[in-house]
This record gives C-alpha cells, structure tokens and sequence, in this order.
C-alpha cells in the first residue's frame, strides 16, 4: 500500500481523525508549517478546527514559528522566531503555547 507523505496530509488526516474520535488529542509545535496548511482551509473547516483547539484534542506546543534546532542561533532570532509564532496563535486562535521543548 502506498501512502502519501506531507504535512498537507498529516493534517487533513488528524482533522478527520480527531472529528471522529472525541477522546483522542494531538500535539503540534512549528506554525509555519501549520500556516502553509491552516491558508487552504474554507472558513467552515477552520471553525471546526478551532473547535478542536478549544476543545483540548489539538494542543499547540512551543509555538515558534520553527523549531530553535532548524534555523535559528542567535537569542534574537529565538526571540523573533517565537514571536512570529506566538503572534499568528493568538490572532488566530486567542492562545499562547504554555508548554516548549527543544528537541535537541
């Protein structure tokens, strides 16, 4: 069986999957790869989407626009970087990431 990889499809199938499945969660930290999918949506899908944010099954953490181990090395970038996050989750969903991680 052939299965498609992105984040396009990630996101459409946890979308599906979380509407379906009430008692099941999902965790998310980079925006900008979040952004490229979240500008596709139709405006019903996004306050469906929303409702699962609110709702607790799709949890954003960190919330950078990318994670610190990618691109970023000077604390103003780290600064910068989070910012840009932080502003787009809370012009769009009214919340700021209360939990963070660096992978490596």
């Amino acid at each position: 069986m052939i299965r498609w990889a992105g984040v396009n499809y990630i996101l459409d199938t946890v979308f599906d999957m979380l509407k379906e499945n009430k008692d099941w969660t999902f965790t998310w930290a980079e925006i900008a790869f979040f952004d490229k999918w979240w500008r596709e949506q139709t405006e019903e899908s996004k306050l469906e989407f929303k409702a699962l944010v609110q709702n607790g099954q799709f949890e954003f953490v960190h919330g950078g626009w990318s994670l610190n181990d990618e691109a970023v090395c000077h604390y103003e970038d780290i600064i910068t970087n989070m910012m840009k996050g932080h502003d787009f989750l809370k012009n769009e969903f009214e919340i700021i990431p209360e939990i963070a991680w660096h992978l490596d």
